[in-house]
């Protein structure tokens, strides 16, 4: 249920309005209520560039192209070599990246508080009401395998889906604000040149 919510945009932090405006579109902005919402962003920023992306190179994409990558878990991931995995990242890199992501989360959930007055929450075709002051979890991994979600290859590493229907820690990626994480461009780029630069080393050459 978590996950659907997460998706659906029903966790968002606000409903939209300009910080510090108080909800109002005309309201003068409040300086301390913005640079409260600048500092977030921030840290937002640093977030994925320090933690997220060293994670995203480190565990969910070198591993792979290495040859040494083993689902946690027993997941029941369809294993490519590092060759076939190699081949499909100089074709495609971002979307081999975003399909690295899917399969293994930077970051493996996400938290949220219901408002007040509680929240309404998509679950198997229906609704569901969450009070207020609900702790909601949703993992990610599991949203992102979700057969429901992603068909019955969910567990298949197949660059090229689509893109707006990656999940990340704050929602869809690429999503519409509020819903949208401040750093994820950020450290998909980031992570490319990094592994870029790994391939550009490290890795077999072309064939002629």
């Amino acid at each position: 249920m978590a996950a659907e919510c997460l998706r659906s945009g029903a966790l968002a932090d606000d409903e939209g309005h300009r910080p510090g405006s108080g909800g109002h579109a005309d309201a003068p902005l409040d300086p301390a209520h913005v640079r409260s919402y600048v500092q977030s962003v921030v840290d937002g920023l640093l977030f994925a560039g320090l933690i997220g992306t060293s994670t995203l190179v480190d565990t969910s994409a070198l591993p792979r192209l290495r040859g040494v990558y083993k689902p946690e878990g027993g997941r029941p991931e369809t294993l490519l070599s590092a060759a076939e995995h190699l081949a499909l990242y100089r074709q495609r890199p971002r979307p081999w990246l975003l399909e690295a992501v899917r399969l293994q989360p930077p970051v493996m959930s996400s938290s949220k508080v219901t408002p007040a007055g509680g929240t309404r929450c998509p679950f198997r075709g229906a609704e569901r009401i969450l009070p207020e002051g609900t702790f909601v979890v949703a993992n990610l991994y599991h949203a992102s395998t979700d057969p429901a979600a992603w068909g019955n290859d969910a567990h298949d590493f197949k660059p090229g889906r689509p893109a707006d229907k990656y999940l990340n820690w704050n929602g869809p990626f690429g999503g519409d604000a509020p819903r949208q994480c401040p750093g994820e461009h950020l450290s998909l780029e980031m992570g490319k040149a990094l592994v870029d630069a790994w391939v550009e080393a490290k890795a077999p050459p072309l064939e002629a």
